[in-house]
Protein backbone atom coordinates (compact mmCIF):
# COMPACT_ATOMS: atom_id res chain seq x y z
CA UNK A 1 0.00 0.00 0.00
CA UNK A 2 1.89 3.64 -0.83
CA UNK A 3 1.98 6.06 1.24
CA UNK A 4 1.66 9.74 0.67
CA UNK A 5 4.93 11.73 0.78
CA UNK A 6 3.81 12.91 4.55
CA UNK A 7 3.22 9.48 5.71
CA UNK A 8 5.99 8.33 4.35
CA UNK A 9 8.42 10.57 6.18
CA UNK A 10 6.96 10.33 9.10
CA UNK A 11 6.97 6.50 8.69
CA UNK A 12 10.78 6.99 8.09
CA UNK A 13 10.91 9.57 11.13
CA UNK A 14 9.51 6.91 13.52
CA UNK A 15 12.00 3.97 12.80
CA UNK A 16 15.18 6.35 12.69
CA UNK A 17 14.09 7.21 16.35
CA UNK A 18 13.16 3.62 17.58
CA UNK A 19 16.61 3.11 16.19
CA UNK A 20 18.36 5.26 18.18
CA UNK A 21 16.24 4.32 21.86
CA UNK A 22 18.52 2.27 24.30
CA UNK A 23 16.60 -0.97 24.41
CA UNK A 24 15.50 -1.97 27.38
CA UNK A 25 13.93 -4.97 26.75
CA UNK A 26 16.86 -7.17 26.44
CA UNK A 27 18.13 -6.96 30.01
CA UNK A 28 19.41 -10.45 31.78
CA UNK A 29 17.16 -12.16 34.28
CA UNK A 30 17.17 -10.27 37.96
CA UNK A 31 17.81 -12.85 40.36
CA UNK A 32 14.54 -14.22 41.94
CA UNK A 33 12.73 -12.89 45.17
CA UNK A 34 13.85 -15.15 48.16
CA UNK A 35 16.37 -17.20 46.56
CA UNK A 36 19.79 -16.82 48.67
CA UNK A 37 21.96 -14.33 45.58
CA UNK A 38 19.21 -12.19 45.31
CA UNK A 39 21.12 -9.30 47.12
CA UNK A 40 24.05 -9.98 44.26
CA UNK A 41 23.74 -9.43 40.72
CA UNK A 42 24.20 -13.20 38.08
CA UNK A 43 25.88 -10.51 35.71
CA UNK A 44 29.33 -9.13 35.68
CA UNK A 45 29.22 -5.22 36.52
CA UNK A 46 30.25 -3.09 33.69
CA UNK A 47 33.77 -0.95 34.71
CA UNK A 48 32.86 2.71 35.76
CA UNK A 49 36.47 3.34 33.81
CA UNK A 50 35.02 2.32 30.41
CA UNK A 51 34.47 5.93 29.30
CA UNK A 52 31.05 4.86 27.42
CA UNK A 53 30.13 3.35 30.73
CA UNK A 54 30.64 6.28 33.08
CA UNK A 55 29.11 8.42 30.77
CA UNK A 56 26.32 6.43 30.27
CA UNK A 57 25.92 6.56 34.08
CA UNK A 58 26.65 10.10 34.81
CA UNK A 59 25.75 11.41 31.51
CA UNK A 60 22.04 11.45 31.35
CA UNK A 61 19.74 14.03 31.69
CA UNK A 62 17.40 11.99 33.82
CA UNK A 63 16.41 12.38 37.33
CA UNK A 64 18.53 9.21 38.51
CA UNK A 65 21.45 10.23 36.53
CA UNK A 66 21.87 14.05 37.43
CA UNK A 67 21.58 12.90 41.03
CA UNK A 68 24.58 10.70 40.82
CA UNK A 69 26.19 13.54 39.11
CA UNK A 70 25.42 15.51 41.69
CA UNK A 71 26.41 13.32 44.40
CA UNK A 72 29.62 12.46 42.11
CA UNK A 73 30.41 16.28 41.83
CA UNK A 74 29.93 17.84 45.60
CA UNK A 75 32.23 15.42 46.64
CA UNK A 76 35.39 15.74 44.31
CA UNK A 77 34.68 19.93 44.56
CA UNK A 78 33.80 19.18 48.29
CA UNK A 79 30.48 21.14 48.21
CA UNK A 80 28.94 19.66 51.04
CA UNK A 81 28.45 22.65 53.06
CA UNK A 82 26.91 24.33 49.71
CA UNK A 83 25.41 21.78 47.28
CA UNK A 84 24.98 21.72 43.69
CA UNK A 85 21.42 22.35 43.29
CA UNK A 86 21.09 22.04 39.32
CA UNK A 87 22.81 20.94 36.67
CA UNK A 88 22.15 19.72 33.00
CA UNK A 89 24.34 18.19 30.74
CA UNK A 90 24.53 19.89 27.33
CA UNK A 91 26.09 16.55 25.77
CA UNK A 92 23.74 14.11 26.89
CA UNK A 93 24.62 10.27 26.53
CA UNK A 94 23.26 8.55 23.42
CA UNK A 95 24.23 5.34 21.00
CA UNK A 96 26.45 6.15 18.47
CA UNK A 97 25.73 4.57 15.12
CA UNK A 98 28.76 2.81 15.01
CA UNK A 99 30.68 2.59 18.22
CA UNK A 100 33.36 1.08 16.50
CA UNK A 101 33.26 2.90 13.55
CA UNK A 102 35.37 6.61 15.19
CA UNK A 103 36.77 7.08 18.36
CA UNK A 104 34.66 9.12 20.30
CA UNK A 105 35.37 11.91 22.85
CA UNK A 106 33.01 10.73 25.50
CA UNK A 107 33.03 13.48 27.55
CA UNK A 108 30.44 15.45 29.78
CA UNK A 109 30.08 18.97 29.73
CA UNK A 110 27.84 20.33 32.42
CA UNK A 111 25.80 23.61 32.95
CA UNK A 112 25.00 25.11 36.51
CA UNK A 113 22.06 27.45 37.22
CA UNK A 114 24.69 30.15 37.56
CA UNK A 115 25.43 29.39 33.75
CA UNK A 116 28.92 27.96 35.05
CA UNK A 117 30.31 25.26 32.56
CA UNK A 118 32.46 21.93 33.89
CA UNK A 119 33.66 19.54 31.61
CA UNK A 120 34.21 16.22 33.25
CA UNK A 121 36.06 13.27 31.45
CA UNK A 122 37.11 9.03 32.31
CA UNK A 123 40.27 8.65 30.34
CA UNK A 124 42.11 5.16 31.16
CA UNK A 125 44.75 5.64 28.32
CA UNK A 126 46.18 8.08 26.01
CA UNK A 127 47.56 10.29 28.55
CA UNK A 128 50.20 11.19 26.19
CA UNK A 129 49.78 14.98 25.68
CA UNK A 130 46.95 15.25 28.02
CA UNK A 131 47.34 18.28 29.83
CA UNK A 132 47.21 20.05 26.39
CA UNK A 133 44.60 18.68 25.43
CA UNK A 134 42.63 19.71 29.10
CA UNK A 135 43.80 23.46 28.26
CA UNK A 136 42.21 22.96 24.98
CA UNK A 137 39.07 22.09 26.78
CA UNK A 138 39.24 24.49 29.07
CA UNK A 139 39.74 27.07 26.51
CA UNK A 140 36.83 26.02 24.86
CA UNK A 141 34.85 26.42 27.82
CA UNK A 142 36.03 29.65 28.52
CA UNK A 143 35.17 31.11 25.27
CA UNK A 144 31.57 29.42 25.05
CA UNK A 145 31.56 31.36 29.02
CA UNK A 146 30.35 34.30 27.67
CA UNK A 147 27.39 35.15 25.32
CA UNK A 148 27.52 36.96 22.11
CA UNK A 149 27.36 41.04 23.50
CA UNK A 150 28.27 40.05 26.76
CA UNK A 151 31.26 42.38 28.75
CA UNK A 152 33.73 40.89 30.64
CA UNK A 153 32.09 41.33 34.14
CA UNK A 154 29.42 38.52 32.87
CA UNK A 155 31.74 35.80 32.24
CA UNK A 156 30.87 32.68 34.28
CA UNK A 157 33.54 29.89 35.94
CA UNK A 158 34.95 26.88 34.22
CA UNK A 159 36.09 24.43 34.86
CA UNK A 160 37.91 20.85 33.37
CA UNK A 161 37.20 17.25 35.57
CA UNK A 162 40.06 14.35 34.58
CA UNK A 163 39.81 11.16 35.71
CA UNK A 164 42.87 9.06 34.82
CA UNK A 165 43.47 5.29 34.66
CA UNK A 166 47.04 5.96 35.05
CA UNK A 167 49.69 8.77 36.59
CA UNK A 168 49.78 12.12 34.65
CA UNK A 169 51.90 13.48 37.51
CA UNK A 170 54.17 10.93 38.92
CA UNK A 171 56.58 13.10 40.68
CA UNK A 172 53.30 14.49 42.95
CA UNK A 173 52.12 12.09 45.76
CA UNK A 174 48.75 13.65 45.93
CA UNK A 175 45.72 11.69 43.77
CA UNK A 176 44.21 14.69 43.30
CA UNK A 177 45.52 18.15 41.70
CA UNK A 178 43.91 21.54 41.26
CA UNK A 179 45.41 24.04 38.67
CA UNK A 180 44.61 27.56 38.33
CA UNK A 181 46.19 30.53 37.83
CA UNK A 182 48.52 32.58 39.61
CA UNK A 183 51.48 34.56 40.31
CA UNK A 184 55.21 31.91 39.79
CA UNK A 185 57.02 33.72 42.45
CA UNK A 186 54.57 34.72 45.26
CA UNK A 187 52.04 31.83 44.21
CA UNK A 188 49.32 34.55 44.51
CA UNK A 189 46.16 32.96 42.78
CA UNK A 190 45.11 35.63 40.39
CA UNK A 191 41.74 34.24 39.47
CA UNK A 192 39.71 30.96 40.60
CA UNK A 193 37.57 31.49 37.72
CA UNK A 194 38.74 28.94 35.75
CA UNK A 195 40.26 25.79 36.96
CA UNK A 196 41.65 22.29 36.18
CA UNK A 197 41.12 19.46 38.31
CA UNK A 198 43.27 16.31 38.18
CA UNK A 199 41.85 12.49 39.94
CA UNK A 200 45.08 10.02 38.91
CA UNK A 201 43.55 6.58 39.75
CA UNK A 202 46.96 4.83 38.77
CA UNK A 203 48.15 6.05 42.17
CA UNK A 204 45.22 4.50 44.34
CA UNK A 205 46.15 0.74 45.99
CA UNK A 206 43.35 -0.90 48.09
CA UNK A 207 46.36 -2.41 50.31
CA UNK A 208 48.59 0.57 50.55
CA UNK A 209 46.84 2.43 52.77
CA UNK A 210 44.50 2.44 55.43
CA UNK A 211 41.33 3.82 55.07
CA UNK A 212 41.49 5.75 57.83
CA UNK A 213 44.43 7.98 56.72
CA UNK A 214 42.61 8.47 52.92
CA UNK A 215 41.12 11.37 51.91
CA UNK A 216 38.33 12.02 50.41
CA UNK A 217 39.48 11.79 46.90
CA UNK A 218 41.38 8.79 47.44
CA UNK A 219 38.22 7.11 48.50
CA UNK A 220 36.31 8.53 45.27
CA UNK A 221 39.08 7.24 43.12
CA UNK A 222 39.13 3.75 44.55
CA UNK A 223 35.27 3.89 44.17
CA UNK A 224 35.62 4.51 40.59
CA UNK A 225 38.53 2.40 40.48
CA UNK A 226 36.79 -0.49 41.86
CA UNK A 227 33.47 -0.58 41.20
CA UNK A 228 33.15 -3.05 39.29
CA UNK A 229 35.41 -5.85 41.38
CA UNK A 230 32.89 -7.58 43.16
CA UNK A 231 35.73 -8.78 45.87
CA UNK A 232 35.97 -5.30 46.69
CA UNK A 233 32.25 -4.45 47.89
CA UNK A 234 32.73 -4.87 51.52
CA UNK A 235 35.81 -2.53 51.15
CA UNK A 236 33.95 0.11 49.59
CA UNK A 237 31.03 -0.26 51.79
CA UNK A 238 33.49 0.40 54.72
CA UNK A 239 34.99 3.24 52.57
CA UNK A 240 32.63 5.57 51.70
CA UNK A 241 30.63 5.20 54.80
CA UNK A 242 31.03 8.77 54.68
CA UNK A 243 30.59 9.74 51.21
CA UNK A 244 27.67 6.85 50.99
CA UNK A 245 25.63 9.14 48.67
CA UNK A 246 27.59 8.51 45.50
CA UNK A 247 27.59 4.75 45.95
CA UNK A 248 24.11 4.36 46.69
CA UNK A 249 23.07 6.90 43.61
CA UNK A 250 25.21 5.38 41.22
CA UNK A 251 25.14 1.40 41.89
CA UNK A 252 21.55 1.25 40.61
CA UNK A 253 22.23 3.24 37.36
CA UNK A 254 25.32 0.44 37.16
CA UNK A 255 23.49 -2.25 37.77
CA UNK A 256 20.97 -1.15 35.14
CA UNK A 257 23.54 -0.64 32.30
CA UNK A 258 25.38 -4.03 32.88
CA UNK A 259 22.35 -6.09 33.19
CA UNK A 260 21.25 -4.19 29.68
CA UNK A 261 22.74 -6.69 26.73
CA UNK A 262 22.79 -4.32 24.19
CA UNK A 263 24.69 -1.91 26.76
CA UNK A 264 26.89 -4.61 27.42
CA UNK A 265 27.67 -5.37 23.05
CA UNK A 266 28.56 -1.46 23.03
CA UNK A 267 30.45 -1.26 26.23
CA UNK A 268 32.89 -3.72 25.09
CA UNK A 269 32.83 -3.15 21.27
CA UNK A 270 33.83 0.78 22.37
CA UNK A 271 36.30 -0.46 24.63
CA UNK A 272 37.60 -2.77 21.97
CA UNK A 273 37.86 -0.27 19.50
CA UNK A 274 39.73 1.74 21.97
CA UNK A 275 42.39 -0.65 22.77
CA UNK A 276 43.08 -1.24 18.81
CA UNK A 277 43.72 2.01 18.12
CA UNK A 278 46.05 2.25 21.07
CA UNK A 279 48.00 -0.74 19.84
CA UNK A 280 48.00 0.86 16.59
CA UNK A 281 49.59 3.94 17.97
CA UNK A 282 52.05 2.19 19.75
CA UNK A 283 53.28 0.12 16.28
CA UNK A 284 53.17 3.15 14.93
CA UNK A 285 55.65 4.75 17.34
CA UNK A 286 57.78 2.02 17.39
CA UNK A 287 58.27 2.01 13.91
CA UNK A 288 59.26 5.89 13.72
CA UNK A 289 55.79 6.86 12.00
Amino acid sequence: MAHSPKKAQQLSQQKRNKHHQPARQQSLPAPEKGSPQSSAPKYRLLPLTNDFVFKAVYGQNTPQSQAALKALLNCMLQRKHDPIQWLHCENPFQYCDHPEGKETIMDIKVRFESGALLNLEMQVDHLGYYINRSVFYLGKLISESLAKGETYDKMRETTVISILGGQLFPHQPDVYSRYCLMETQSKEVLTSITQLHFLELGKIDADAKPMEQMTVHEKLGAFFKYAADESKQDYLRQLLADEEEVAALTRPILEEISADQEMRMWAEAHDKYVRLMATARSIGLSEGQ
